[in-house]
């Protein structure tokens, strides 16, 4: 056999493996977040959200209403410097987004079975 007909055969099992671990493994998988930020926005977006009662600065008095705060912590950065990751029972970040061309800053805790929004201020 020829050099030329062995790499003909090579690549095209090569070819096939790749179509093979794509239709049998990565299609239609969804990728959890590998990194703290993702895995924590992941986090405030799955449990259960309530915002608190007693906070100075509600989401309503901006007119943001729950499918918007969404939409913002979503596109949001965690600012880890500032937030209190050791912080018990329950951990506070800082997000920061921008929305509506104006930066906010959302305070959420994230405890064990639900995330209690802080706050939401705009910022400048």
């Amino acid at each position: 056999m020829s050099l030329a007909r062995r790499f003909l055969f090579y690549f095209i099992g090569i070819g096939l493996g790749i179509i093979f671990v794509y239709l049998v493994v990565l299609r239609g998988r969804d990728w959890p977040a590998w990194l703290p930020q993702g895995a924590l926005i992941e986090e405030v977006l799955r449990k259960p959200r309530e915002i608190n009662p007693n906070s100075d600065c509600p989401p309503e008095a901006l007119g943001i209403d729950s499918l918007q705060l969404s939409r913002m912590i979503k596109s949001a950065s965690v600012d880890f410097k500032r937030s209190e990751v050791q912080k018990e029972p329950c951990r506070l970040y800082y997000l920061n987004t921008e929305w509506s061309e104006k930066n906010y800053e959302i305070t959420v805790s994230v405890c064990d079975s639900s995330i209690v929004v802080e706050c939401v201020r705009v910022e400048g």
